[in-house]
């Protein structure tokens, strides 16, 4: 085996822009393996325009399973779809984006295949030709280093990604059929919470985040105003889920979504590892915080020494002053 296949998002026929940051970090462990091949792979029931774009700056080759079947997610049939690809390409190393769904059927695929894996990662190295592993462990309070050992190897990915894309000539497409399998479950139907209004937080440009510094529930209202005058997506510490001020779906940290936003803004958010495994990918963070020694302040860009109750509000008034002046 010979070579590292990445696992790319295109649902709906848009690449999600993680795909070329994943497409880039192969290149770089390809180059540390002697310039081993790297391959891209796409799964779904709209993904050949996401092929065809990501080919055109990407791997040398992606491989493509298309099917109505993979419309509705289902563990099984994104396992033997990825068996199928897998099979075709030979690779030594396999990356996927750490997601909710692959959280559960990556782990199922590696065990069906007999090869080692390790998940959300937030580094990868090669060292004399041998493939380390990197990611938080005991809640995000330590890093640990993984070898991989085995023929095949897999990872799924969380940690920050190199930017651009390659200039290279376009890729090859390379459609195979979706291999028979049987389903263990029946999508019914898709049933929205209410974690569904606004913004999604994986996809969101703007987050704004809150944890236990904002005081108490009701207080609350000033992180969901916040995030609507910035047109933004809410998010929460685990914290302040599990006070019961947010849903499960708006945590973001190493038990909750990784996310990758161009701004973050924490209020009342102390900055503990296992919430900052969710922001290695964050391009900006802004800081507010009434503790003048709060780690989140070690992370951020910009911050703001104060009580959120006074900060908030100061900042909406002056958001609005601002938008009038315009």
């Amino acid at each position: 085996m010979n070579g590292i296949l990445v696992f790319g998002n295109g649902a709906g026929g848009a690449l999600d822009p993680a795909s070329w940051g994943l497409g880039n970090l192969a290149d770089e462990l390809a180059r540390k393996l002697g310039g081993a091949p790297v391959a891209g792979a796409l799964v779904g029931s709209d993904v050949s325009a996401a092929a065809a774009i990501w080919a055109a700056g990407g791997p040398d080759r992606i491989m493509l399973i298309e099917h109505p079947s993979l419309a509705a997610y289902t563990s099984e049939a994104y396992i033997a779809a990825a068996q199928a690809i897998i099979g075709a390409v030979q690779p030594r190393l396999v990356i996927f984006p750490h997601s909710t769904d692959t959280s559960e059927w990556v782990p199922r695929l590696a065990a069906g295949l007999g090869c080692g894996l390790v998940t959300a990662c937030s580094g990868l190295s090669a060292e004399n030709a041998r493939l380390l592993a990197v990611k938080p462990v005991c809640g995000g309070c330590i890093e640990a280093s993984y070898a991989i050992e085995g023929e095949l190897q897999m990872v799924t990915f969380a940690g920050s990604l190199p930017e651009g894309r390659r200039q290279a000539p376009p890729g090859e497409v390379v459609s195979l059929a979706l291999p028979l399998f049987t389903p263990r479950v029946e999508w019914l139907a898709d049933m929205a919470n209410d974690a569904d209004d606004g913004p999604k937080l994986k996809d969101a440009r703007i987050v704004v985040a809150g944890g236990l510094g904002i005081g108490d529930s009701g207080n609350w209202l000033l992180v969901e105003a916040a995030a609507s005058a910035l047109h933004a997506a809410v998010g929460a510490s685990r914290a302040a889920v599990e006070m019961g001020w947010a849903p499960s779906a708006r945590q973001v940290g190493f038990s909750g979504a990784k996310i990758a936003p161009e701004l973050y803004v924490a209020i009342g958010i102390s900055g503990a590892q296992h919430h900052m495994a969710g922001l290695a990918r964050a391009k900006t963070i802004v800081a507010i915080n009434s503790d003048p020694n709060a780690v989140i302040f070690r992370h951020a860009h910009f911050g703001v020494v104060g009580d959120a109750r006074l900060v908030v509000p100061a900042f909406l008034q002056r958001l609005t002053e601002l938008r009038k002046q315009g």
